[in-house]
């Protein structure tokens, strides 16, 4: 998740994580298992 959160243009894996929450009601981590089971 962190080098995401910097390929992004976030400079800390703590910000990524907070938007990406609020966008997708799910931390990254959970979207990412979500779908890996697909």
């Amino acid at each position: 998740i962190s080098n995401v959160a910097l390929q992004t243009g976030y400079c800390d894996q703590s910000h990524f994580t907070k938007v990406f929450q609020k966008y997708f009601s799910v931390s990254p981590m959970e979207y990412r298992r979500k779908h890996m089971l697909k």
